[in-house]
């Protein structure tokens, strides 16, 4: 039998002890930067800015250079490549996707059942779909979002990416700004019910994921002005702006909006 002495108990008492500080301080260190990049990436979006998009990328390749199996930083690395696929031109996005989906496809192997990773790959396999491609990638698409869903059906990320893709979808398969809305104004009740109803810089203190708001009513206003109901459109456009009142595309979208909404005035008179 081993018998430790005084000293060497208090010894590896020490030792855990200052094992125990040096985790701990890694894991705020991770979520600093957690923090760090998913706030570069929000003011990012609202500023349409590839190159701050960029920069929100290498904060979350730095921590998977640490921790290569980070469940959040794997799922903001393709959230962020996501959102540069959106953003940036036709030749940029065509030479990010494979890379994008590769990101996209490891993040949902290694979480299956989590609703978020189906979600961001249906909508990065969505951003991929062209005349060419629709037959196989239009169901894949369809499958990730009934997953998605069905694993959380409190989801409203799942809900929005779903509803994009019915927007853009021709009719005869479903598809339209009427039944799109449906899923968008359901992810902003979701969004309310949950307390994810800010603006996403004042949600910037919680790592999990929380975007999701402000899409929806973005994209709620573009449905209506799609069907040409411009008063209801300006708005949801109104609605998103004070929260971010900076955010460019949406200034450009209310500004359309309430042109548009004028000339159609102009034209019963």
């Amino acid at each position: 039998m081993i018998v430790f002495s005084f000293s060497s108990r208090f010894a590896i008492i020490c030792v855990a002890i200052m094992l125990a500080q040096s985790l701990n301080t890694r894991a705020q260190d991770i979520t600093t930067l957690l923090l760090e990049g998913k706030n570069s990436l929000e003011t990012a979006v609202v500023k349409g800015n590839v190159q701050e998009c960029n920069k929100a990328l290498s904060v979350f390749q730095q921590i998977l250079a640490k921790e290569p199996t980070n469940k959040l930083a794997l799922y903001y690395r393709s959230y962020t490549e996501f959102r540069l696929l959106m953003l940036s031109d036709e030749a940029v996005s065509k030479a990010l996707m494979p890379k994008a989906s590769e990101h996209a496809e490891a993040l949902l192997q290694q979480h299956p059942q989590w609703s978020d990773a189906m979600t961001l790959l249906a909508g990065i396999t969505m951003l991929q779909i062209d005349g060419m491609n629709a037959i196989t990638l239009s169901p894949k698409c369809t499958k990730l979002h009934e997953n998605s869903i069905a694993a959380d059906g409190n989801n409203p990320r799942a809900l929005i990416v779903r509803g994009l893709y019915t927007m853009n979808a021709p009719a005869f398969f479903g598809g339209g700004a009427d039944k799109a809305l449906e899923h968008f104004t359901k992810a902003i009740s979701l969004c309310e019910r949950s307390g994810i109803n800010a603006a996403p810089i004042a949600l910037g203190s919680k790592a999990q994921v929380t975007w999701g708001y402000l899409d929806a009513l973005i994209w709620s206003g573009r449905c209506h002005v799609k069907m040409k109901q411009y008063a209801q459109g300006i708005a949801f456009f109104k609605k998103a702006l004070a929260l971010t009142p900076d955010y460019i595309w949406v200034q450009q979208l209310l500004s359309r909006a309430e042109q548009k909404l004028l000339e159609s005035n102009n034209a019963t008179k």
